[in-house]
């Protein structure tokens, strides 16, 4: 489990090793994803090469229900909202930002930080 706070949209939570992370979420944003449910899971979606001993991150999807392997993910908390991110996603730098994109009702959730076509070591 990791550590939060939230300050002015943002919420900073501790990953180890004196590493953070913020996650950036505006309020339009904070009040969609609390009429979901208040929790979204960020899972990888994987793929395999053909004849190949190796697994690439294709890209992510984001569900609206609590992870089934909660030791693979980092949990952060802040103004009543729970975001699951999985330990395999690998980001482009200390910051995700999360936002929610559409017209209803094909709204949906996006998240921009987060690197995809990378490979699993």
């Amino acid at each position: 489990m990791s550590e939060s706070l939230l300050s002015a949209g943002s919420i900073y939570f501790y990953l180890g090793k004196d590493d953070f992370m913020e996650v950036r979420v505006n309020h339009k944003t904070k009040e969609w994803i609390k009429k979901q449910g208040n929790t979204i899971s960020v899972t990888p979606i994987f793929v395999s090469l053909p004849g190949k001993n190796r697994k690439f991150i294709f890209d992510y999807e984001c569900e609206w229900q609590l992870p089934q392997e909660m030791e693979k993910y980092y949990r952060v908390e802040g103004d009543g909202l729970t975001l699951y991110v999985n330990n395999h996603l690998p980001v482009k730098s200390s910051v995700l930002n999360v936002w929610v994109r559409g017209c209803p009702p094909f709204e949906h959730v996006e998240i921009k930080g987060l690197k995809r076509f990378s490979e699993i070591k």
